[in-house]
């Protein structure tokens, strides 16, 4: 539902918005705000998983040093594991 909402912006945001619509880009000044609003939502979104993301890294603790031969080692096992689970279906 549509709500209709006065703001005011900087005379080179304004300038911006009209030249989007001037240029076709944007039908009306409301549709590129309102894109604009979509875009932040998805940025704030992201953000918020890379906090918790951080934030659990953090809680986990220290990291361990591996070397290749273990980080290939590791990923054989989990692959070799999946593919187990795949056939016993």
């Amino acid at each position: 539902m549509a709500a209709k909402l006065s703001i005011t912006i900087p005379g080179k945001q304004a300038a911006i918005v009209r030249k989007a619509v001037k240029n076709g880009t944007f039908a009306t000044g409301s549709e590129m705000v309102s894109d604009a609003l979509r875009v932040w939502e998805q940025q704030n979104k992201e953000v918020e998983y890379l906090r918790k993301a951080w934030k659990a890294g953090i809680k986990s603790g220290p990291s361990v040093l591996l070397d290749m031969s273990e980080i290939k080692a590791e990923a054989r096992r989990r692959f070799e594991a999946a593919k187990r689970k795949r056939k016993a279906r």
